[in-house]
């Protein structure tokens, strides 16, 4: 008898801290509802990375941001937190900054946009000269520059050419190397 108790008490044992260490390996899900993921994260990084594989053109500096390389996020609250996170890097001679949730008319300063936006409001950057990254399936093929997708669980790229003629950028050769090319609306 006392040793069927003890086998109980065991196994309950067990199980209680089978739980437990399950429950530590997840964490406090109050925090990490509020903490960019480590996709979230690692697109920042792409953000960040893309900016060194393109030519903006020299009249490009719209002198907004005083002499900074402004990038501009319309996208989730965690998403602008991992790209906020960029913040004081250097690109070149410029210091990158990071506007969030600012109205799509307001996008003149920006060099950068990350979006996940409505075909309206991607129409209203288009003209700008600024180049325009999305997540969103369709991306390119509705005028956007570069639109990250994922395949076999890794980001890759898709960049539409002829939009970032538009725009007048020029983008490296080995970022285009590892890039889909797609044509996307004239």
């Amino acid at each position: 008898m006392i040793v069927l108790r003890r086998l109980r008490t065991w196994r309950w044992s067990r199980g209680v801290f089978a739980l437990s260490f399950a429950l530590a390996l997840l964490g406090p899900t109050s925090a990490s509802a509020d903490e960019p993921s480590a996709e979230e994260r690692i697109k920042a990084a792409i953000l960040f990375k893309l900016t060194q594989f393109v030519e903006w053109p020299e009249a490009h500096d719209p002198g907004c941001a005083e002499g900074n390389f402004q990038v501009c996020v319309f996208a989730s609250a965690t998403a602008q937190a991992a790209i906020a996170e960029l913040a004081g890097k250097r690109i070149g001679q410029r210091s990158l900054t990071i506007v969030a949730g600012i109205e799509h008319t307001k996008t003149d300063c920006c060099s950068l946009i990350y979006f996940s936006p409505s075909a309206d409001s991607l129409e209203a950057v288009l003209a700008q000269g600024v180049l325009t990254v999305s997540d969103e399936e369709g991306f390119c093929e509705r005028g956007g520059i570069v639109e990250l997708v994922r395949k076999r669980n890794k980001l890759r790229f898709r960049i539409n050419l002829e939009a970032a003629e538009r725009a007048g950028l020029r983008l490296s050769s080995q970022l285009l190397k590892v890039a889909d090319i797609v044509k996307g609306t004239s």
